[in-house]
């Protein structure tokens, strides 16, 4: 499996609108890696962390070519113990010509134990 890291993001336009907002709430320990798969996207597509993590020491997004799927991974700062947050949002709908037009919030609450 080739997995390739960057950044991806998406084009701000004012006009565009969410169109559903996740949330989600999970519990790690403070030595796990924990990851949330995005879903498949089109290559005019992608995913953007909207708000980033405070208390990490991975969080980012990465695109599996040739599937097109996105996941968000995040691993908490050496001895963190508490609560960390992120935002990602997507964007999807786009048939090349025009902008996206699926656009949505996923907000993780990360519960960080010792």
């Amino acid at each position: 499996m080739m997995v390739f890291s960057c950044f991806i993001s998406c084009s701000s336009d004012d006009n565009q609108s969410v169109g559903e907002i996740i949330k989600v709430n999970t519990t790690i320990s403070n030595s796990e890696i924990y990851t949330y798969n995005l879903g498949s996207f089109g290559d005019d597509e992608g995913a953007a962390i909207q708000k980033p993590a405070e208390n990490f020491e991975i969080s980012k997004l990465e695109r599996n070519f040739p599937s097109g799927e996105i996941i968000y991974t995040y691993k908490p700062q050496s001895g963190f113990v508490g609560t960390d947050y992120v935002e990602l949002k997507t964007s999807r709908g786009s048939n090349g010509a025009s902008p996206n037009t699926n656009i949505s919030i996923i907000k993780i609450t990360i519960k960080v134990t010792a």
